[in-house]
């Protein structure tokens, strides 16, 4: 009986032909932690991310074209055969491992909806816990490894993992231009659309101060 893999539908992608980046065009500037990892955070709304992290965005406003084609993985559009390709990947490469992790969903009300949390720390699951009256379940989960943190410039607590690994997936596997968020304009929400080009393909981009 031959063994026939696992089909993946085409990897989606969407074309940028300008974004914004608000800080310095110096990749040494890039500091540790950033949703979007060790590349270029970007949007189309840089005002309204001033607003939404006042702390973390700040600096001149960048405006930045691609010279040629730019191809971004359009994050939200990833389905369960993509997100298992690259776990898989993940743990092919040491970027990532099994491990327990712990779990728990609870209703935020000004949000109006549920959140989930994962710790890689019982005790501190169960601190969160008393604190919102949920329960913390045990569970199998993606960690990351040091060579993941080291990458992406970010702690990859276990929340974080599944997008600091799809960002190095995108760049080290499907040698895209950078990946992209069409997250919700909701400024009270704490959202708006935002992306990442990665620090190897900053040769590729034209910048211009923004007036």
């Amino acid at each position: 009986m031959s063994h026939h893999p696992i089909e993946v539908p085409s990897w989606p992608t969407r074309k940028l032909k300008q974004a914004y980046h608000v800080g310095t065009m110096n990749p040494a500037d890039k500091r540790r932690g950033s949703q979007e990892g060790a590349g270029l955070s970007i949007s189309k709304h840089p005002d309204a991310w001033r607003q939404i992290a006042p702390g973390f965005v700040s600096g001149d406003d960048w405006v930045v074209r691609p010279q040629e084609a730019a191809h971004f993985l359009d994050i939200h559009k990833l389905k369960q055969p993509h997100r298992a390709v690259i776990e898989t990947w993940g743990i092919e490469k040491g970027l990532t491992e099994m491990a327990p992790i712990f779990e728990l969903t609870y209703f935020d009300d000004e949000f109006e909806q549920d959140f989930t949390c994962l710790f890689t720390n019982e005790q501190d699951a169960i601190a969160e816990s008393d604190e919102c009256g949920c329960q913390v379940t045990p569970v199998q989960g993606l960690v990351a490894t040091d060579a993941l943190k080291a990458i992406s410039l970010n702690d990859c607590e276990p929340v974080m993992v599944h997008d600091m690994l799809t960002i190095a997936y995108a760049e080290l596997a499907l040698h895209l231009t950078g990946c992209w968020w069409t997250d919700r304009l909701d400024i009270e929400r704490l959202s708006a659309p935002r992306g990442v080009f990665f620090q190897t393909q900053i040769h590729r981009w034209s910048t211009e101060r923004r007036p």
